[in-house]
């Protein structure tokens, strides 16, 4: 899930006002976004595989789905009967 650009901000180019190249960031995923875009090596406002991944937030996003998971499952089973 790609999000609208986050808080974060990063320097895209060095060419005029400094305004104009520190722009948001992109970031994907949810609920704690796992992958940002790399003013760097990508296309700019565009996610890839090319963009900076973080390991934590991936880890944390895993473990929330796990749980939610877990607690659909359990449910169903209360319901079921």
């Amino acid at each position: 899930m790609i999000r609208p650009p986050a808080d974060e901000r990063a320097m895209y180019g060095f060419e005029g006002p400094l305004e104009q190249n520190w722009l948001p960031r992109v970031v994907a995923g949810w609920p704690a976004p796992f992958l940002a875009d790399s003013p760097d090596t990508s296309v700019p406002h565009q996610i890839g595989p090319e963009d900076h991944f973080r390991p934590g937030p991936f880890v944390a996003d895993l473990a929330f789905w796990a749980l939610v998971t877990l607690g659909v499952m359990r449910a169903w089973r209360v319901l079921r009967g």
